[in-house]
């Protein structure tokens, strides 16, 4: 046999929050919940001395009352976001019809612009580096180093080679863990440099020429280029 448990007989026939005690908490709650920390600290919170903090039913046709204004309110919140949601859809989709053209339009000068300085540049590396122009700036980069890393499957040939080195000057670069010896890339790479042949990179010793087993130079990247147009803001 199984029970239930059913508001009591003798229920209520007022509601037992009035209105405006409630609107004066949510206030209070909302203060204290959005002071920032700085005044916060000063401040006492404005809820803790409200009647109704803290307030639970006393029996369940309170709780009935309860549950049927929460039940509103959730309803009320659905309506609200749904709307909102909606809202916000339509904006966006406006926004995106606004501005497609304009996107495209700005993706072409920007590449034109970009394409037009890397050449620029090329022509007289030594001699230019940001193009200056009335209504804006085109700075570029050149990678003017390639890249050495590890090559894990080979990093016991890179032991061998380190500890053939004069000691001090490994030591002196932090080349090499002394305790269960593994390179350092950071140190590695004070001991080494990368060398095109060709069209391939290689590592080596610059001392003697000596190709560095363990090692994998990648070549330096591309010339980028960042366009900045002088905005006026309204």
């Amino acid at each position: 046999m199984t029970t239930t448990d059913s508001p009591p007989t003798s229920g209520f026939h007022a509601a037992p929050i009035d209105d405006g005690d409630l609107a004066t908490w949510v206030e209070r709650r909302i203060f204290d919940d959005h002071t920032p920390p700085e005044v916060a600290e000063h401040v006492l919170p404005q809820t803790e001395a409200h009647p109704l903090n803290g307030w639970r039913p006393a029996d369940n046709s309170q709780a009935e009352w309860a549950m049927a204004k929460l039940a509103a309110l959730e309803a009320e919140l659905a309506v609200v976001n749904r709307e909102h949601d909606d809202w916000a859809e339509n904006v966006e989709a406006s926004r995106r019809g606004a501005t497609r053209s304009m996107d495209y339009r700005a993706r072409f000068f920007r590449e034109a612009l970009t394409g037009y300085a890397i050449a620029w540049r090329d022509a007289a590396p030594a001699d230019r580096g940001t193009l200056h122009l009335p209504s804006g700036t085109v700075a570029t980069t050149v990678p003017r180093k390639a890249t050495i890393q590890l090559e894990p499957a080979h990093s016991g040939e890179l032991v061998a080679w380190l500890q053939a080195q004069d000691t001090e000057r490994v030591e002196q670069a932090k080349a090499l863990k002394v305790v269960d010896p593994e390179p350092k890339i950071g140190g590695v790479r004070k001991l080494v440099e990368a060398q095109r042949v060709g069209d391939e990179w290689r590592v080596i010793d610059p001392g003697t020429g000596e190709v560095v087993p363990g090692l994998v130079a990648f070549p330096p990247g591309d010339t980028t280029a960042t366009v900045k147009p002088h905005v006026a803001t309204a």
